[in-house]
């Protein structure tokens, strides 16, 4: 390939930056063929300026490898232009002080690095911080990097995948997802293990965990409004409506899955400021017909906006595709789809 000499007159004399006239950069220059060219123009700024011209012929850690051959410092005069030298600070991670004109590219990465993109979804196992101690749990934030806030509360299994799942599939539809983990990482797949891990659950530890949970959602960057919203199931549908009596002002929302608190409800929910959304089964070998119709009675007397559900033929944990003794397909999606709307609607008129 044919190279050309590039020449400018000032005051200074440098050493050679090879020009390819039909590609721009090009690695197979070799080193010891140096040309002079004069000018204020220094090699760094003129190879990151061809580089920007060729930029969708290649990424710039080849342009910094370009330099590094040369012998040509890996910084330009441009502090906005400042990368390093190897490819894993050049491509990944840039901070936005470092690069602010990659910030559009990189919104969400470069203010949550703990989390990894996956699909449409940034998740991770994260530890929230608020004025009321800190809290260790999983987060799932939709890829624009905000939305509005979900408190994920899960049943005696444990922080599990499916719950995981779930916080994940909330943040494909747009809202930051947080499940707290009141287990510290223990989980359960047989009945006797959930109850042995519920069994040792500090109920001062839990109701601690999840205060703070609330507290971190709203005061988390990527959250928008100050009124989030909690979806418990079925022993998380216990400790959603205990929260909504110990914060009453703090929630919108709150959904119940197949759980109640069976009628203690001392404190009652006349302060209480959320909607109620109750997606119930049948044939509940836990939750009785009875508990149900008691707690939607007392929601409505209390002046509560409330909605409950019984599916039919339906048993407990139908909701979670990882119990196949109890999974029902098609009331778990037209739950899903009520629950969504529900959130939106109640969510977005509380922002």
């Amino acid at each position: 390939m044919r190279y050309a000499r590039v020449e400018r007159q000032d005051r200074g004399s440098r050493r050679a930056v090879l020009k390819s006239r039909e590609r721009g950069l090009d690695e197979s220059v070799p080193r010891q063929a140096p040309v002079e060219v004069r000018g204020a123009l220094s090699e760094a700024k003129h190879i990151l300026a061809s580089d920007r011209r060729n930029r969708h012929r290649g990424p710039r850690a080849k342009a910094m490898r370009r330099l590094k051959q040369l012998g040509l410092p890996c910084e330009s005069p441009n502090s906005r232009l400042q990368v390093a030298c190897s490819d894993q600070e050049a491509v990944s991670r840039t901070s936005a002080k470092e690069a602010p004109t990659r910030a559009s590219r990189l919104k969400f990465r470069h203010r949550f690095r703990d989390l990894r993109l996956e699909w449409d979804v940034n998740m991770g196992v994260v530890e929230l911080k608020s004025a009321e101690g800190s809290v260790q749990g999983y987060i799932a934030v939709p890829k624009k990097g905000h939305g509005l806030g979900v408190l994920v509360l899960h049943a005696w299994w444990g922080l599990n995948g499916f719950f995981k799942g779930l916080c994940d599939r909330l943040a494909t539809a747009g809202f930051v997802a947080f499940a707290p983990d009141l287990y510290g990482g223990a989980t359960a797949s047989t009945r006797d293990g959930a109850k042995a891990l519920m069994s040792k659950l500090s109920e001062k530890a839990a109701s601690q965990d999840i205060v703070r949970s609330v507290k971190a959602l709203q005061i988390h960057p990527g959250v928008r409004g100050r009124h989030p919203g909690v979806i418990g199931l079925s022993l998380g549908a216990f400790w959603a409506l205990w929260l909504a009596q110990e914060l009453p002002a703090d929630l919108a929302a709150v959904v119940l899955f197949y759980g109640t608190r069976e009628g203690n409800y001392e404190r009652g929910f006349t302060a209480t400021k959320a909607a109620f959304l109750g997606h119930f089964a049948e044939k509940d070998e836990f939750e009785s017909p009875t508990s149900v119709q008691e707690l939607e009675k007392l929601l409505r007397t209390n002046g509560r906006d409330v909605t409950f559900y019984t599916y039919p033929g339906t048993s407990h944990w139908f909701f979670e595709e990882d119990r196949p003794d109890a999974y029902d397909s098609k009331a778990a999606d037209l739950a899903w789809q009520r629950t969504i709307q529900f959130l939106t609607t109640q969510l977005s008129g509380r922002a």
